[in-house]
């Protein structure tokens, strides 16, 4: 009898959410870069300002609906990178 070993272990550290620990890195990170360039934002506007960066990035690093595996950015991406000619989906 034969046993196939995987010769490479994929093993990621999540959360009970779809977000990694990377993920959530990520937009903590991108909290306090907009929370420390919020003095550029008009004032009734600040709340608002970080708010939408915190959803966008959170949006962005989730996995990707499309392509399995990818997150959402590097869909996005591959669709600015993609060549005219290429077959891809129009809806």
């Amino acid at each position: 009898m034969k046993f196939i070993i995987p010769t490479e272990l994929d093993v990621k550290m999540a959360t009970r959410f779809p977000i990694t620990f990377m993920d959530l890195g990520i937009i903590v990170l991108m909290f306090l870069i907009a929370f420390g360039i919020r003095v550029l934002v008009y004032p009734p506007l600040q709340v608002p300002f970080i708010a939408f960066v915190v959803i966008s990035t959170t949006i962005l690093v989730l996995d990707s609906f499309d392509n399995k595996g990818k997150k959402v950015y590097e869909s996005v991406l591959l669709a600015f990178k993609a060549e005219k000619e290429t077959f891809r989906r129009l809806d």
